[in-house]
């Protein structure tokens, strides 16, 4: 069993590299990105890459197209997520990462170990941490797929979360909502996760002490945090006065990426030939802007609250505010 504290310890700078203006350079950092990346989270996408690296969609299809000739990616096809494709890392993509990550990963050039039915949600939560990385907000972090090989029950284990992140020398839990099941059977789904969160965040030496939720729907954290809101509520439960005070002040439902992981994930309209990403109209947002604000004042509703709340959380993220 591996200790989490070597994957705590691996540097994240060198997953987003910097541009660099000899293209020699350039091209040999952004490889080393990508291998790094897929060795990581186990797989990953063009989606994932082209916006974690900011290049236009034709650049990231050469770019994976170069590397798969050099026997670095094995490629899927599949209508798991709009790219009709992820990607893994080949045996000599895998030495080449455990050589730049300077430990060994335990991966398998192996594309059947792939589960396809979770494929939107791993990279969803990709992006999250990635973006988190490029923002500077986090450190450090420790993906599910290495989680898995520290813990004793791998895939049963309680402890397991989608990712970790430390933030300001604080540990958090990345979770990553994207489908309704849970919502639907709030009581007897919802109440055990709550627990194994309480948990971990009441231990001296817990795995974190904060849980930062996502989505790529506003609904779904709304319904999440209504659900656990009436659970602490609910006097069979028997929550102390301290445990209700830890659900609302550390659990965080992070409302913001709603929009961008819908846009590069889950909408099937989008043109894969776009070089950016992220084209938002500055007016336009603007405009929504006032009339969320103008609604939530005349409302006082907190789900139209907690919309507002990521839509200007969303804004500065993108630098529209």
């Amino acid at each position: 069993m591996r200790k989490i504290s070597t994957f705590q310890a691996l540097p994240t700078n060198n997953l987003i590299p910097p541009a660099l203006d000899n293209s020699y350079n350039n091209g040999k950092a952004r490889d080393q990105s990508v291998i790094m990346i897929t060795a990581r989270f186990g797989l990953s996408s063009k989606t994932v890459i082209q916006d974690v690296l900011e290049l236009s969609r034709e650049a990231v299809n050469k770019l994976i197209n170069k590397m798969k000739k050099r026997s670095l990616l094995l490629t899927q096809t599949t209508f798991g997520n709009t790219d009709n494709q992820f990607f893994i890392l080949t045996s000599e993509g895998i030495r080449r990462a455990e050589y730049l990550l300077g430990t060994e990963l335990q991966l398998k050039a192996d594309l059947s170990k792939v589960n396809e039915r979770n494929l939107v949600h791993d990279l969803c939560t990709q992006l999250v941490m990635l973006d988190l990385i490029k923002s500077q907000q986090i450190d450090s972090m420790v993906t599910e797929r290495e989680l898995r090989l520290c813990l004793d029950h791998k895939g049963n284990d309680q402890r397991i979360v989608d990712g970790l992140v430390r933030k300001k020398q604080q540990w958090i839990a990345v979770e990553m909502e994207t489908g309704n099941s849970k919502n639907k059977q709030r009581q007897q789904v919802r109440k055990p996760i709550l627990d194994k969160y309480l948990q971990q965040i009441n231990l001296d030496n817990g795995m974190y002490q904060r849980v930062e939720l996502y989505s790529h729907r506003h609904r779904f954290l709304t319904q999440i945090e209504k659900a656990n809101k009436q659970l602490i509520e609910m006097p069979s439960n028997n929550f102390t006065v301290a445990q209700k005070e830890l659900v609302i002040t550390r659990l965080n439902y992070k409302a913001a990426q709603c929009s961008k992981l819908f846009e590069l994930l889950y909408n099937s309209e989008r043109r894969l030939t776009d070089t950016s990403a992220d084209k938002v109209d500055k007016d336009l947002y603007h405009k929504k802007l006032d009339e969320l604000k103008a609604l939530a004042k005349s409302t006082q509703d907190r789900v139209i609250q907690i919309r507002l709340d990521g839509f200007e959380e969303a804004g500065k993220v993108l630098g529209l505010i």
